[in-house]
């Protein structure tokens, strides 16, 4: 199989969880992000009755579950920052259950967190982009959501989001499928 080569994005991505920044800029513009233009426009009242407390609990726990599978995908090895170290648990458990499925375990992934952006107004990364097994030079891409139910119309949103940009800023690479992998440890699916 040929190796895919990804155009890397001239956009910038700081961040800063003790600060809550999650930012893109090209230059000294910022851009907006998939999730704030979703959660802006088409989904205002999502979290609508949820504390700040309890959002930002679940962000941690799901971005310490997003880096352990991203090291599985990628063959590296896991170690989680110190402020997502409360949530090994979680990650180690989830990390398993992705393992497990056989659909999964043997993915290798071409990129993690993979920047998009048409670089110009809006950017995101892309959890995963992996070989399509479908076609020879396409890709696949997934989102890991670790919500307590899984919103499939905004999931919808997003991954389309994602298809187009990454397509954009890779002629010729064309994504194949879009995917979903949903940790929900209540489920533990």
């Amino acid at each position: 199989m040929k190796q895919i080569e990804l155009v890397k994005s001239p956009v910038q991505f700081i961040e800063d969880r003790e600060q809550g920044i999650h930012k893109y800029y090209l230059g000294f513009s910022e851009l907006s992000g998939v999730t704030a233009i979703l959660n802006a426009v088409i989904f205002r009242d999502k979290y609508a009755g949820i504390g700040a407390h309890v959002l930002n609990k679940a962000a941690q726990r799901g971005t310490a579950i997003h880096e352990a599978i991203q090291a599985y995908i990628m063959c590296k090895t896991f170690e989680l920052p110190e402020d997502l170290r409360p949530f090994i648990g979680d990650a180690m458990e989830a990390r398993e259950a992705w393992a497990a499925d056989r659909s999964r375990a043997m993915m290798q992934g071409v990129a993690v967190e993979y920047l998009v952006s048409d670089c110009k107004e809006i950017a995101t990364r892309i959890d995963a982009v992996t070989p399509s097994d479908e076609v020879e030079g396409g890709v696949d891409i997934a989102d890991i959501k670790t919500t307590y139910q899984l919103d499939e119309d905004y999931l919808a949103w997003q991954l389309s989001v994602e298809k187009y940009l990454f397509e954009r800023q890779n002629p010729g690479l064309k994504v194949r499928r879009l995917f979903a992998w949903w940790w929900n440890r209540q489920r533990k699916a």
